[in-house]
């Protein structure tokens, strides 16, 4: 993979935009160039990429697949060799549920069902993309921050990983089951990694959930959705700066759901209980030998 086209060597902490060319990435990627960040905009339009990077300053385009672990293995290592680190994460890449459907195929109204009709294998793409990417996606972000270098400019190691889940991702979806699955995965992802990466490594990780947002993804049909489970863009941008904003590892294992205007901290439902899982993430095996 050629190295991300950059003017001039940058002092600027580096940021990675899985799904950064578009809709809620695109919006991610001008946040944070307005906080300062140099931002590599990893895509699998690559037109689309090199469009906006070359409309952005302090940009850069990669092409990228965020279901194959080599194309983002291959990401990583770029922009990790041509900078020497990285900094921010957006594991934002996403697609929606396509058929055949994991509820397979019912009769017609007033059909009779075909007894020898074989099943149809679902399509999990969306699995693959929306669940197994981010799984690989905050992998190699927490790889390589460990390997932050100690600077002048960047006094510790560690970094930031913000995963865009979604509120299907804490509420059921019947039309989209496989998407909301994915969807409660990452945000079981961020919960349950949260202590550990922010204690021994100095990583946050953390994640939003918007309701139905108007992007490209979801634009032919924004203006179906009840308008208790839509949000706008405005919305969703306020609650990922929210988490962009925190120190340190501060904001590690929040998630913040928006509907309508309001961005919502989504906590675990009995906190004693949660701090005894928070705490039994800790526990000690095999003779007093960490897990980990």
């Amino acid at each position: 993979m050629a190295a991300p086209t950059t003017q001039t060597p940058t002092t600027k902490p580096i940021a990675v935009v899985t799904g950064g060319a578009s809709g809620i990435g695109l919006e991610i990627t001008k946040l944070l160039l307005s906080r300062g960040y140099h931002v590599i905009i990893a895509d699998l339009n690559s037109a689309l990429g090199q469009e906006v990077s070359s409309s952005l300053p302090n940009t850069a385009f990669l092409h990228c697949d965020a279901s194959s672990w080599p194309s983002l293995a291959a990401v990583f290592k770029t922009v990790f060799q041509t900078y020497g680190r990285i900094d921010f994460v957006a594991a934002n890449a996403g697609i929606s549920e396509a058929p055949p459907y994991v509820y397979g195929t019912r009769p017609k109204e007033g059909e009779a069902a075909v007894e020898d009709e074989e099943p149809l294998k679902p399509n999990t793409k969306v699995l693959e993309v929306n669940m197994i990417g981010v799984v690989y996606t905050v992998n190699l972000a927490a790889h390589y921050m460990r390997r932050n270098p100690v600077s002048s400019d960047h006094t510790e190691k560690g970094g930031k990983i913000i995963v865009t889940a979604s509120a299907v991702g804490i509420h059921p979806m019947p039309a989209a089951p496989l998407y909301s699955t994915a969807k409660h995965g990452t945000v079981g992802l961020v919960r349950s990694l949260a202590p550990f990466l922010s204690a021994q490594d100095n990583i946050s990780i953390s994640a939003i959930c918007p309701a139905v947002t108007d992007t490209p993804l979801m634009h032919d049909s924004f203006t179906q959705w009840p308008p208790t489970i839509t949000t706008t863009m405005a919305t969703v941008m306020r609650g990922y700066e929210t988490l962009v904003s925190y120190a340190g590892v501060d904001g590690a294992g929040k998630v913040l759901e928006m509907h309508g205007d309001d961005v919502v901290e989504r906590g675990l439902l009995d906190e004693k209980v949660a701090a005894d899982w928070r705490e039994g993430a800790f526990m000690f095996v095999n003779g007093g030998k960490s897990i980990w």
